[in-house]
């Protein structure tokens, strides 16, 4: 009889990102990105107003084949790194990407700025050409930052900066909290935050005191840098938003979701005017747990007596058939990565906490 499947038997493989040639292949396809956006730049730089519409989708189908490369090798090393954040050698390839990355980045700066700049009338007489399906929105979208926009030589400084910048600092931060252990008691060696996290849903309220005042003693050492490195990342956010004009702390955000100004204070709006909801529920969920007042290590607890635990094939077939109810299409993506797999299940030293790892190019490359 065949053994179940547990999480500690899935785990992702990366290498079809890179041909299956490990570190090789990072460095292979960003060469190759970074020659082929050298000669983009020379046959564009500077004439991206002589452009027709045919010229300009030839344009955007190769800006998205060098954008995949780039995001395959990034891709690649940012997964990597986000499963073993103190291992050096991975440390130095998500580095070493990165510096390569923003290179491709500031050679193709030129392509979105010429673009921004054109007028109305001929960017809109240039997207009407057949072959932009997937890149009108995209280019209608980047015009929408042309309030925001440096010039070149400026631009080019901000990429090259954050390498040594916010960047840096984000690894530190994903440095810091993944190697953060808690002594629990009970456990015979220290534990993941993410698991000692995971004990202030008990339905047991001991255990979740006594974990709550565990975390906070691990937390509790480098709790200075954290904060320092947090505002440092504040202050950086907050120079670029007055060097680029933005007028508000979320002007920037809301411009990147394609949201207004407008209905995103609606929401906030909303939210807080309703701020008795909670408040409501949180005095019924002292009730349903015998409590006369909620302390914070009881906001998270099941409110039941039942602390069930699932296998890894039930707890995936939960999640498959949600996914397949709601949507079949959703369910079938929803099913690849299960299958091909994309998933990196186990419970490691070093990983980054959170239920997802994001996957993005290395850099901004314009498409």
């Amino acid at each position: 009889m065949a053994s179940k499947t547990t999480a500690d038997d899935v785990a992702w493989n990366l290498e079809p990102l890179v041909d299956g040639q490990g570190d090789q292949g990072v460095d292979q396809l960003l060469d190759e990105t970074q020659r082929r956006a050298e000669a983009f730049a020379q046959q564009h730089a500077g004439r991206v107003h002589e452009l027709d519409g045919p010229g300009l989708a030839a344009a955007m189908r190769e800006l998205e084949q060098l954008n995949d490369l780039a995001a395959r090798a990034g891709n690649y090393a940012m997964l990597r790194f986000s499963v073993d954040t103190a291992d050096p050698q991975i440390g130095a390839l998500l580095q070493r990407v990165q510096e390569k990355g923003t290179a491709i980045e500031t050679r193709l700066l030129f392509f979105e700025l010429e673009w921004a700049a054109l007028d109305d009338e001929r960017a809109e007489e240039m997207l009407a050409a057949d072959g932009l399906d997937t890149s009108r929105h995209f280019l209608r979208s980047a015009r929408r930052y042309r309030p925001h926009l440096l010039t070149e030589p400026e631009e080019k400084i901000l990429a090259e900066k954050s390498v040594s910048g916010s960047s840096a600092w984000s690894r530190l931060f994903s440095e810091h909290t993944s190697a953060i252990t808690v002594d629990l008691p009970g456990e015979a060696q220290p534990v993941a935050l993410d698991s000692a996290l995971s004990r202030l849903m008990s339905p047991d309220r001991p255990t979740r005191e006594q974990s709550a005042a565990a975390i906070t003693e691990a937390l509790e050492p480098g709790l200075r840098t954290r904060a320092f490195i947090f505002n440092t990342l504040l202050g950086d956010k907050a120079t670029d938003d007055r060097l680029r004009h933005y007028p508000h702390w979320l002007a920037a955000r809301n411009l990147s979701n394609e949201a207004s100004d407008e209905s995103v204070q609606a929401l906030v709006d909303a939210v807080v005017g309703r701020y008795a909801l909670p408040q409501r529920w949180y005095r019924l969920k002292a009730r349903l747990l015998g409590l006369d007042r909620l302390k914070d290590f009881d906001r998270m607890a099941a409110v039941t007596e039942e602390d069930p635990e699932y296998g890894w094939e039930e707890a995936r077939e939960t999640v498959l058939s949600a996914y397949r109810e709601f949507s079949s299409d959703l369910g079938t993506t929803a099913q690849r990565f299960f299958d091909e797999p994309y998933i990196d299940a186990p419970v490691r030293p070093a990983k980054r906490g959170g239920p997802s790892a994001p996957t993005r190019p290395p850099a901004s490359i314009p498409i």
